[in-house]
């Protein structure tokens, strides 16, 4: 028997005039954009996170900082760094407690220039043909909305 399908009800006239869906439908399209970026430079979605955020942060930087600063499972952060090791990007070295440093080889520094530099460059020339206003409200607004998010789900 087929499972029966779910209808939602009509959402409240008080809720119709929000465009939290518009919302979640850039931010959606935003998402399928990165990972179309990530399909072209043959790499998987986490593992243009981790060279995105070795750029930014520079490498010597553990596992379990990937997991917080990228908002990833300790499965993916773990698979997506073994196969970065088994493909000659990354290796791993000096333990810090339980943990070792994972540090970019010369082909994952060369990764880097060839996939996560073009696509910062990209970003930074979007955001830099924005007004200053345009970007400080841009960047307030989002993490206006973050913080709020973050409280609202408490109470869920």
């Amino acid at each position: 028997m087929k499972d029966p399908v779910y209808v939602p009800e009509k959402i409240p006239d008080q809720l119709e005039d929000l465009t939290i869906h518009a919302f979640n439908r850039v931010n959606t399209e935003i998402n399928a954009l990165y990972h179309a970026v990530s399909v072209k430079a043959g790499i998987s979605d986490s593992e243009n996170r981790i060279l995105y955020l070795l750029f930014d942060t520079g490498d010597g930087i553990t596992q379990s900082e990937i997991q917080a600063a990228l908002f990833l499972s300790k499965q993916t952060v773990n698979s997506a760094i073994a196969k970065m090791c088994r493909d000659g990007l990354l290796f791993l070295a000096e333990k810090t407690g339980r943990q070792k440093r994972i540090f970019l080889t010369e082909g994952g520094k060369r990764e880097i220039q060839e996939k996560i530099v073009p696509l910062v460059r990209l970003e930074e020339s979007i955001f830099r043909s924005w007004p200053q206003e345009d970007r400080d409200v841009f960047l307030r607004l989002n993490e206006r909305f973050r913080d709020e998010f973050r409280e609202g789900i408490k109470d869920l």
